[in-house]
């Protein structure tokens, strides 16, 4: 990767290595998230830079994959659950015809997507918990047969 940044010399490889091991250690040490390929190519485009041999192509491409990679994987993301959520709600129905209207009481809110939780708000781990007893109870009650 790093000769496809710039041109370096073992000397300036370590240099690389060794800055952004520094800058990782001290962010973690301050709780900062970072990421260690982000760091790493920054060290790499400032050497190119600093000697003037850096391939500004592979770095606009790589930059460009940094902007465009957050707000396509949102758009994925969105995309992907509201077609879960159309796709769950003829399963709804069906639940409901079965239980002659009624929403079972471990679906109390009627929506296995809510992210209201039946268990305390104490932690996001019992709230993940708690839809996917929902889930499971949703599935197992619109396709039971009776």
């Amino acid at each position: 990767m790093s000769h496809r940044v710039t041109e370096m010399n073992p000397g300036q490889g370590f240099a690389a290595n060794f800055v952004t091991a520094g800058l990782v250690i001290g962010a973690s040490g301050l709780g900062l998230p970072v990421s260690t390929t982000h760091v790493s190519c920054g060290t790499l485009f400032g050497i190119g830079a600093v000697t003037r041999q850096a391939h500004w192509k592979t770095i606009a491409t790589i930059l460009l994959a940094w902007v465009t990679t957050l707000p396509l994987a949102g758009a994925l993301g969105a995309a992907f659950f509201l077609a879960s959520r159309a796709a769950s709600s003829p399963l709804r129905r069906r639940l409901r015809e079965r239980s002659n209207g009624e929403i079972p009481s471990t679906l109390s809110n009627g929506d296995p997507f809510s992210e209201s939780s039946t268990l305390s708000s104490e932690g996001s781990l019992q709230r993940s918990l708690s839809r996917c007893c929902r889930w499971t109870s949703f599935y197992s009650h619109a396709f039971s047969s009776r």
